[in-house]
């Protein structure tokens, strides 16, 4: 077919090999009626490689995740109830395009001197292949030249009390969340 006048006539498969791997353990200890506890770890790794039509334009891919989560709930009598929790999720993404990471690769190394940050050269996570279009033209370069690196954090406590007076439940607690963003 075409399209504006140009032929379109080029058809291509990227392969990949995704695996997965997931872990969970959980615990649910009741030392007695007034005194429950939980604790739970969670862990997932999934590898992505993709090879692109064009291996030169291929990228590696790791994502990890590590979820922990504790919760303690004292039972101080029926109108009184004391819930504890504490968790931390951290991931850990790295997609990374093939033969161009923490090398010396760069596009000012082929004479492409536009691409920079500040007007300081691209940092090694961010060097690679860039995408070039051209307009009626199939366009070429890796489209994870910019890396994806994620490395965020975030750590949560929180408590709770509940008080039933009569007809009425009260609650009363507080949530504190420190999140860590850290990505390109």
């Amino acid at each position: 077919g075409t399209n504006n006048g140009t032929l379109d006539n080029y058809s291509a498969v990227q392969t990949g090999n995704q695996s997965n791997n997931q872990y969970l353990t959980r615990l649910d200890p009741k030392f007695n009626d007034n005194n429950q506890f939980a604790i739970h770890y969670l862990y997932q790794g999934r590898n992505f490689p993709l090879i692109s039509s064009n291996p030169n334009f291929s990228y590696t891919g790791t994502y990890l995740i590590h979820n922990a989560g504790l919760q303690y709930v004292h039972i101080f009598n029926q109108n009184l109830i004391n819930e504890f929790r504490a968790g931390a999720d951290l991931e850990h993404v790295k997609q990374l395009p093939a033969g161009y990471y923490n090398s010396s690769f760069t596009a000012a190394s082929i004479g492409i001197n536009q691409f920079t940050l500040n007007g300081a050269p691209l940092p090694p996570t961010q060097a690679g292949f860039p995408t070039l279009s051209i307009s009626s033209f199939l366009s070429m370069g890796s489209g994870t030249a910019a890396s994806n690196l994620d490395n965020s954090r975030t750590f949560q406590v929180n408590d709770n009390l509940t008080w039933t007076k009569g007809k009425h439940t009260f609650l009363f607690g507080g949530d504190i969340r420190d999140v860590l963003d850290n990505a390109t």
